[in-house]
């Protein structure tokens, strides 16, 4: 007898387990796009600028001196501004008066040995220091002064010939207004020269006889060693002063931070600076851009400077700046009143970011635009990024 096999018929699926493997696989997916969104955090009315440097002193202080305009470019160093320093300045030489008056009482051996020690800090030139500079002073212009003396007369001579030519024979008259001028010229330099080389003469003069004086003095002391070597000590203590003084001098100008350009002046000479201090600002070369931001304080707790960040320049929403976050700081934004008529202060977080560098494409046309406050989303990378959550 024949046996018929028919084929099974087909299991059907519980539904039930199909609807929870699909809710596992949305769950997956959603979970994964929640954690991509939680991952970041998007600053409040982030605006686009170019980083900047503040640069400040003291509040209440004068200006005496403004050195830099607007959009000059300066290198490290540079410097900006001067302060008032009337009272320094009066420090500073009455100091280096006290240590003439010690170093003409110190003997030449203990003056040297003083100024041997203290090496770069030596501070102003003794007397004979002086004397040797202005021997060399002295003897370079002499040199000058004969070099120039023959060009002089070179000078003269050439116009010369060229006026005592016949009418027809003289050069053009253009020929002789350069001759004319190269001998008045030559005739100015010599003179200036000249009178240089008597001033250092007779300073050299009279400081040999300064010195001269102060020795003869020295020797009729006939100074004890130990009051030489008191006296020695009195000088190194001037030295000091002086230092201090000078040091506190050149404080009073200050110079740029970095290397950049010059924005938002705020000074001039003759300005008290405000409340803050802000005197002007400085692009730095090596920071083209920044963004700035506010976040709650609750959103602030995530972030911390180093952190990775994007910027989306507007109309470029597929172009993104990278950059990463350089500053946190708790600001006030506004206040109100209690119920009970008590004022009240709003903080919250501004965040900077920096951007090193821009996109070649990008580039062009960030040159052209208005960099001031442009608006721009700023997303700070708070944790795994998108591609890290199924590893």
């Amino acid at each position: 007898m024949l046996e018929l096999k028919l084929p099974k018929p087909a299991q059907k699926k519980n539904p039930v387990i199909l609807l929870g493997i699909a809710a596992a696989v949305l769950c997956a997916v959603g979970g994964a796009f929640w954690w991509n969104a939680s991952s970041q955090v998007v600053l409040e009315g982030a605006r686009l600028s170019e980083a900047r440097l503040p640069v400040t002193a003291e509040a209440g202080a004068r200006v005496s001196e403004v050195f830099v305009i607007e959009g000059q470019t300066v290198a490290q160093g540079h410097p900006l501004f001067a302060l008032a320093a009337e009272e320094k300045e009066r420090i500073y030489a009455e100091a280096q008066t006290r240590l003439l008056e010690a170093e003409m009482q110190t003997p030449p051996e203990k003056l040297r040995l003083v100024r041997a020690k203290a090496g770069k800090n030596a501070g102003p030139l003794t007397l004979g220091e002086q004397l040797e500079q202005l021997f060399l002073d002295e003897k370079t212009t002499r040199a000058n002064v004969a070099t120039l003396a023959e060009a002089e007369a070179r000078a003269a001579i050439a116009l010369n010939r060229a006026q005592i030519q016949p009418q027809n024979k003289r050069p053009a008259s253009n020929e002789m207004a350069a001759l004319a001028a190269a001998h008045e010229n030559a005739r100015q330099e010599l003179a200036r020269s000249r009178e240089m080389l008597e001033k250092f003469s007779g300073e050299r003069a009279q400081l040999e006889r300064d010195m001269g004086l102060i020795r003869q003095a020295q020797q009729q002391e006939n100074i004890p060693e130990k009051t030489a070597v008191a006296r020695a000590q009195v000088y190194e203590e001037q030295l000091a002063r002086v230092a201090e003084a000078k040091a506190a001098l050149e404080a009073m100008v200050i110079i740029t931070p970095a290397a950049g350009t010059v924005r938002n002046v705020q000074v001039k000479n003759g300005s008290i600076l405000a409340n803050g201090g802000l005197a002007l600002e400085i692009t730095p070369d090596n920071v083209a851009l920044r963004a700035e931001g506010l976040l709650s304080m609750e959103e602030a707790r995530k972030i911390a400077t180093g952190m990775p960040c994007e910027i989306t320049v507007p109309g470029h929403s597929q172009k993104h700046l990278a950059g990463q976050v350089d500053d946190v700081r708790l600001i006030p934004i506004g206040g109100g009143r209690t119920k009970e008529g008590e004022p009240t202060i709003e903080y919250k977080y501004l965040v900077t970011t920096k951007i090193n560098q821009v996109p070649p494409e990008l580039a062009p046309q960030l040159s052209q635009w208005s960099l001031e406050n442009m608006p721009v989303e700023v997303r700070i990378n708070v944790g795994k990024p998108f591609g890290s959550f199924f590893q």
